[in-house]
């Protein structure tokens, strides 16, 4: 499914124990595999900072990997997650996929303009993602493109209506080209103790369609769209 080289993958390796402020970005992983990212404190992580540097902003930037850990960040004013592809001259080589990412927090209640919060691209044949424990105010959680299993835990996400929905679920890619990411086969979505609200305190969700084989959920505050094959 991913076409980057294993010999080239950054293995085995933890990053842990970091306070990092005023920066465009703080911790960045490129075709990484079997790795752990925890204990971070981060403020004012923002666009601010290194104009013309041509790097995303996030807290932390993961691109193109498999078999990880995110654990225990906690944010303040600043741009949070992009879990994106591996892209080499245009080309989307990779996605990430089978990592967990747990114990996460993120409040830009006070800041000026919007920022990320946490933008999550996963998926291939046989894979897995697990969210849990993550509370946002006033930042957006997005998911793009499906991985064989998605657990979502212990969720809560507050976004401004006039920004967007506090949580999207983008799952059909099938009309690009990274659509060939798509899991397709006993696929799963597991929801527990989700709640995505504006901030009035009503459900802010925009999911664009459901055909998971087997869908769990409960305490949730959102309706899914009805399953289709």
């Amino acid at each position: 499914d991913n076409n980057y080289p294993e010999d080239q993958a950054v293995k085995n390796f933890v990053v842990a124990n970091i306070t990092g402020s005023d920066c465009r970005q703080l911790i960045h992983v490129e075709n990484g595999k079997h790795f752990v990212i925890r204990n971070i404190k981060a403020r004012n992580i923002t666009p601010d900072f290194s104009k013309k540097a041509g790097i995303d902003n996030a807290t932390v930037a993961i691109y193109g990997c498999d078999n990880f850990v995110i654990d225990n960040i906690e944010m303040i004013n600043s741009a949070g997650m992009l879990i994106g592809y591996g892209v080499i001259k245009g080309k989307y080589l990779s996605i990430p996929q089978n990592f967990r990412v747990n114990n996460i927090q993120l409040d830009n209640t006070h800041l000026a303009y919007k920022l990320r919060g946490i933008q999550i691209s996963a998926g291939n044949a046989v894979s897995f993602v697990a969210l849990t424990n993550i509370e946002m105010k006033r930042a957006s959680l997005e998911l793009h493109n499906k991985p064989q299993h998605l657990f979502m835990r212990n969720i809560k996400v507050m976004q401004e209506s006039s920004v967007g929905p506090a949580l999207s679920m983008n799952f059909d890619m099938r009309k690009g080209v990274r659509g060939v990411f798509m899991a397709k086969k006993e696929t799963l979505l597991s929801l527990a103790n989700v709640h995505a609200v504006n901030e009035k305190g009503q459900s802010s969700v925009d999911i664009d369609r459901i055909n998971h084989h087997i869908v769990n959920v409960e305490k949730i505050n959102f309706r899914l769209p009805e399953r289709r094959e």
